[in-house]
């Protein structure tokens, strides 16, 4: 914020600690700790986890009241992943298959029922899959290959409401080429 690190984010009764080394985090750990019991509450090791956010797998060994804390490379929070992993296209990939599943349950009850509107199942693509889909690609930086998955998960979530599938397309765009070459011959 501003000129400032943040290192330390608070939610509910969940704390993340943030720092560039294993040393600047263990001292953050044990102020955090000091401060906590000055106000008499009691920090878990048990329920504590650490993760690294690296290129490469390193380890970090870290102690509160002479309790090691143990190490994840992901775990999930709140639903999504969280992971220390750079590859940013396994979480998109992971994401996009929620949606897909989500659609797929949302299928024969709403989407396929020809009694519900088009706009009704619109409406309900847009406020219950569109941010599951959306969810990790707005954390992470986009790249082609995210976005390539995004766009082919959407369009498939799409027709499927619509109720056309990829050969409905294919048959369209192949009757359209023919009638440019009858026109134009």
């Amino acid at each position: 914020m501003g000129n400032k690190d943040i290192k330390i984010l608070c939610y509910g009764d969940d704390a993340v600690l943030i720092a560039e080394n294993e040393d600047g985090l263990q001292r953050l750990l044990f102020k955090f700790n000091t401060t906590a019991k000055s106000l008499k509450m009691k920090i878990s090791a048990a329920k504590i986890k650490c993760m690294i956010t690296s290129k490469t797998p390193i380890s970090c060994k870290l102690v509160v009241d002479d309790e090691i804390i143990q190490q994840e490379m992901k775990f999930k929070y709140s639903g999504p992943d969280i992971s220390g992993s750079v590859d940013v296209g396994v979480e998109v990939r992971n994401q996009a298959a929620k949606a897909a599943r989500t659609s797929t349950y949302l299928n024969d009850t709403i989407f396929r029922n020809k009694y519900i509107v088009i706009e009704s199942k619109s409406r309900i693509y847009k406020t219950v899959i569109r941010p599951i889909l959306t969810y990790t690609a707005e954390t992470k930086p986009d790249t082609s290959n995210t976005k390539r998955i995004l766009e082919t998960t959407q369009n498939k979530i799409v027709r499927s409401i619509a109720g056309k599938t990829l050969f409905d397309r294919r048959q369209r765009e192949a009757r359209k080429l023919e009638e440019h070459v009858r026109l134009t011959t």
